[in-house]
């Protein structure tokens, strides 16, 4: 796992289980699992302005449940994610994994040199076209696909300091 994932894993079940809350979680019920699945546009679908792919994307999950709580932390390599997909994402996820939508964090990794999440801002050289709806489709199905498998993955988990 990576540094990042750690301190956001740790963060993320310390604030999640904590006292304040009103519900401490029992010693060995925290359960977590992980996934990444790969959003990488095709290659003869790339939205415009890109014109090549450099480095592969990826959709992340880790999902924490402990008993009585779940929650589910969500990320993509891309450079925002509008509000229509994390809405439609988040919904769909809380139907089919019984999950709080308020449990639920999806975020973008902010690069810079990736294709943006949804719709974009009008101007040149930026498309609007099929391609960049083919990767809405593509990064919405890899964030759904992300969470299920770490849902599936679910361990036995601890934290520590």
């Amino acid at each position: 796992m990576q540094p990042c994932w750690k301190i956001l894993l740790l963060a993320t079940a310390a604030i999640q289980f904590s006292p304040v809350h009103g519900v401490a979680a029992t010693a060995g019920a925290l359960k977590a699992g992980a996934a990444k699945v790969e959003i990488t546009p095709d290659a003869n679908a790339i939205p415009q302005p890109f014109t090549s792919i450099h480095d592969l994307l990826y959709a992340r999950a880790i999902y924490l449940d402990n008993g009585s709580d779940r929650a589910l932390l969500l990320s993509a390599d891309v450079g925002g994610i509008s509000t229509t997909i994390t809405d439609k994402v988040s919904g769909e996820l809380s139907k089919a994994l019984n999950i709080p939508v308020a449990n639920i964090l999806i975020s973008a990794t902010h690069d810079h040199n990736a294709i943006f999440g949804g719709p974009r801002p009008s101007g040149p050289g930026v498309s609007q076209g099929a391609a960049a709806g083919v990767f809405q489709t593509k990064l919405e199905s890899g964030l759904v696909q992300a969470a299920q498998q770490a849902h599936d993955r679910m361990q036995p988990a601890r934290t520590s300091i």
